[in-house]
Formats: structure tokens, C-alpha cells, sequence
């Protein structure tokens, strides 16, 4: 019987050399590292730190490569998995838009179609981003198209972070903390704009005033 998975992470001080490995497990109380495995770690310089993350079957997170989820992300994401007072079907719909994923991705492009802002219709390169943070939105807002935005991975990453925002007429605003360097080499540009859609102003109103650094 598999009880679930441990995440082993093991890493010098430098983080030069990094080892990883994820096991099925029968049980918590032994486990055996593969020989193979046993050996990279020795040819390791020390000194090196050793992680290891444990995952019941079941949880959400066993099945996210962690390199692709950062760990606020997978705290929230456990958190609305455990938390019994949400119905399963909306504990579902709530990871899958946390992950960027689901009905809440689906209905972005629905009402986009591409990119919000350049028009990139590559839906492999385009990501589903909430307006006002998922930390400090209810349920509801979570799942709200209103609340998102399908954007590039750059202006995604930008918007995230607070350095850049839109005005109530579309309008891109940018951070004083981008320098004309970084705009150019991330092709970002005061004259851009949301094109094809609205977002809803209450949400970007929110963003301008706790998430946009200027």
C-alpha cells in the first residue's frame, strides 16, 4: 500500500550541486535511497543541507513539479485542499485557477481570446493572471474573469511584481523602478494598452493601489 511521496532536496552552501529526488513511499518510518542516487550525493563537496517534503496521497501538491510552483503557491494550494468548509467541486476549481489552470484559465480566454495586451495568440505562451492578488481575494473573487487578465509570460511577470498596471482607460502604466534598459529588453512600452476587453476597474483599481510599486 503506497502512503504517498518524499521529496528529498539536497544542496551545498554555494548551490552549486544540487540533488533532487522524489520516491513513492509504503512507508513514513523507512526509506531507502536508490543506490545510484546514494552515489551522486557522495561525490557532493560538503558541507550540504538536506530537505525532505513529505506528500500523502492525495495531496495536490505531490503531483506539481516544485520547480515549477513556488512555495507560497504551495501553501495556498494545501490550505484550500484541507480546508473541509469548501465544497469539493470549488476546492477543485480553486487549485486548478491557482495553478493558472481550469475553468478560471478557460474563461480568460474566452473573454480575451489572446494575449490582453501585445495579442500573442499562443495559448502555450500565454498565462492567466489574477488582477488582485489571490492572497487578498475571496473565493469568489478567485474565479472571477473580471479578476483576470491573459497575458505574455513578460507582462505577466511584470504585472505580478508591481511594475506596471493599467489606468481606468486601458492605458499601461509603468514603474519608475523599470529603467528604459529593462523596458526595451523586455519589450514593454508606454504606449501600450489593453486591446480587445475591458478589466474590471474595482479589481485594477485595488492593483494600482497595493500591488504597483511607483
Amino acid at each position: 500500500m503506497v502512503h504517498g511521496s518524499i521529496r528529498i532536496r539536497i544542496e551545498t552552501n554555494t548551490k552549486k550541486h544540487i540533488r533532487t529526488l522524489t520516491l513513492r513511499v509504503s512507508s513514513w518510518h523507512e526509506v531507502r535511497l536508490p543506490n545510484e542516487f546514494a552515489k551522486r550525493i557522495a561525490k557532493m563537496p560538503g558541507p550540504f543541507r538536506v530537505s525532505i517534503e513529505k506528500y500523502p496521497v492525495g495531496d495536490p501538491i505531490g503531483s506539481i513539479s516544485v520547480e515549477a510552483i513556488d512555495s507560497r503557491s504551495a501553501r495556498e494550494i494545501r490550505k484550500i485542499y484541507y480546508d473541509s468548509t469548501i465544497p469539493e467541486t470549488e476546492r477543485k476549481a480553486l487549485i486548478s485557477a491557482r495553478r493558472g489552470q481550469g475553468k478560471f484559465r478557460a474563461s480568460l480566454i474566452r473573454k480575451w481570446r489572446r494575449c490582453a495586451v501585445t495579442g500573442l495568440a499562443n495559448r502555450k505562451l500565454l498565462r492567466a493572471s489574477h488582477i488582485k492578488p489571490w492572497a487578498d481575494s475571496t473565493n469568489s473573487e478567485r474565479l472571477d474573469p473580471l479578476n483576470g487578465l491573459l497575458l505574455s509570460p513578460n507582462l505577466d511577470c511584470a504585472f505580478d511584481c508591481g511594475l506596471i498596471s493599467f489606468d481606468r482607460h486601458g492605458a499601461i502604466v509603468l514603474s519608475r523602478l523599470l529603467s528604459p534598459k529593462d523596458l526595451q529588453l523586455l519589450g514593454i512600452s508606454s504606449g501600450m494598452r489593453l486591446r480587445g476587453g475591458r478589466a474590471s476597474e474595482a479589481f485594477m483599481a485595488f492593483h494600482r493601489r497595493r500591488v504597483f510599486k511607483k
